[in-house]
């Protein structure tokens, strides 16, 4: 079936996804202490403003991120078919293993906005996730390494692709390292309640990526240059979090006391974790 038919199973794993949730709500609804699922009408304006206030900061990272996306490939196709080929094999690659560190943010959103009224706790779940998200980054960035110079015989055997694809192996590395921390940082914003950072630093991403893609362009530097840009679209989000840390004096961080003098993780109310 060819490309129908990778995008038939691509719909039947979205319906089949949504089927279970519903399924699986509904069954824990229907457990003692659950909350059954019921239709109440369609929500009144009042009671969106809340979602819409992080729905759009979400949805802004979205669309930004696959603008970046969008204009890197857009770049490669231009360059010939096997760089497309190798790029397209390269992103597939890194977008498998870039999942990893998505629970570490889902992570942040539900624990800190869980324990945002106790700001010892929100402190040492927050330096918790993002060390785990420095920790992760670094093995990440070793099987990105690992994938992009054995694995791209996986998906094709022209040599020349596989050649390009191992020429992107360090600039990839460097992306994936970034990306961990990064999104530890957009959890832990997004969680905290502090998100009005996030829309600029997307912003600011998208044109630092056409600006490096322009400039590799210009200098001649291929399919090396269009990774590049994917480094600036993570490093500027990245720079975004510090910067707006620093001038907010930590944030969520500066409750500090993560760690008690005996070496055991505490939390606010003293109990060991």
């Amino acid at each position: 079936m060819g490309v129908v038919g990778a995008a038939a199973a691509t719909a039947a794993a979205q319906y089949f996804g949504a089927a279970y949730s519903l399924w699986y709500l509904q069954r824990k609804g229907s457990a003692p202490g659950g909350i059954r699922l019921r239709w109440t009408g369609l929500p009144r304006a009042g009671q969106m403003n809340q979602f819409l206030a992080i729905a759009s900061t979400l949805f802004t990272r979205t669309i930004f991120g696959m603008a970046a996306y969008f204009s890197m490939t857009s770049s490669a196709a231009h360059m010939g078919t096997i760089v497309t080929a190798a790029h397209q094999v390269a992103m597939q690659t890194f977008w498998f293993l870039a999942y990893f560190p998505e629970p570490l943010s889902l992570a942040a959103q539900t624990l800190l906005a869980r324990d945002k009224g106790q700001p010892t706790q929100a402190a040492y779940w927050a330096w918790l996730l993002l060390r785990a998200g420095v920790a992760l980054g670094l093995v990440l960035a070793a099987a990105v390494g690992a994938a992009f110079t054995w694995g791209a015989a996986l998906f094709t055997s022209d040599a020349a692709v596989q050649v390009a694809v191992r020429q992107l192996a360090p600039v990839a590395m460097l992306a994936a390292a970034i990306c961990s921390v990064m999104m530890a940082f957009d959890g832990i914003s997004v969680g905290s309640g502090k998100f009005a950072h996030l829309p600029p630093s997307n912003v600011i991403g998208l044109a630092a990526t056409l600006a490096t893609l322009h400039a590799g362009r210009q200098a001649g530097l291929g399919l090396v240059a269009v990774w590049w840009a994917l480094v600036a679209f993570y490093g500027t989000r990245l720079v975004g979090h510090l910067l707006h840390y620093w001038h907010a004096r930590g944030g969520v961080f500066a409750a500090g006391g993560w760690q008690s003098s005996s070496g055991s993780s505490v939390v606010a109310d003293g109990a060991a974790i």
